[in-house]
């Protein structure tokens, strides 16, 4: 093997096991979040969890928000996961329908969700006092998968009209998730269903 191609096979070895640490810090961090908030989360306790030295952490993650934002690109990928298997097969309306009701049932009942949303106090001063591009994020990140999933199965609308109607959905997802209604019973998929479906599926074509 030459000189190049060793090389070449060390940086992607690199690749891989940092993307692996990353993963683990990220799931290490989740854990610590659900059980202590994200304000009060201990960088040592999700260090130790992770298996990685505190310097090694802030050196992947400077700032908690830095991994405040990992955590919540992978609950996205979770989510598409999901929401994915459930909308195979659908057209565009029915699967905004369904994606609505696996976030807003999810969101209600992940605890991971519920401690950086609202979390009182603590998460709800935390998501409004944090730095503009971590609530963008949030909100950027899950509004592409919709936009993603609901492109995948047909919507033919014109792109800006997609993540529009995408981020409007999530916003009414995150507004259930944080606020009770007596329009309908959030946490009855049924009810959510016919919510979705009278309200937001004439939203898509």
């Amino acid at each position: 093997m030459s000189s190049a191609a060793k090389s070449s096979s060390r940086a992607e070895r690199r690749v891989t096991i940092e993307r692996a640490q990353t993963a683990t810090i990220a799931r290490a961090a989740a854990d610590e979040f659900r059980t202590s908030g994200v304000r009060r989360a201990s960088i040592d306790r999700i260090a130790d969890a992770a298996g990685v030295s505190r310097s090694t952490l802030y050196r992947r993650f400077p700032r908690k928000e830095d991994l405040l934002g990992e955590v919540i690109v992978q609950l996205r990928h979770s989510y598409a996961r999901e929401i994915g298997s459930r909308i195979a097969g659908t057209d565009p309306r029915a699967a905004l329908v369904e994606t609505f009701v696996v976030a807003v049932t999810g969101f209600r009942s992940d605890t991971l969700v519920q401690k950086i949303l609202a979390d009182q106090p603590e998460a709800l001063e935390m998501f409004v006092g944090f730095e503009a591009p971590q609530v963008e994020t949030l909100i950027l990140e899950f509004s592409k998968g919709i936009a993603y999933s609901l492109r995948a199965v047909g919507a033919s609308m014109p792109d800006d009209d997609l993540r529009q109607a995408a981020e409007t959905v999530f916003r009414l997802i995150t507004s259930f998730a944080l606020t009770p209604t007596h329009s309908f019973d959030l946490d009855d998929p049924e009810a959510v269903r016919q919510y979705a479906t009278k309200v937001l599926a004439p939203m898509i074509w």
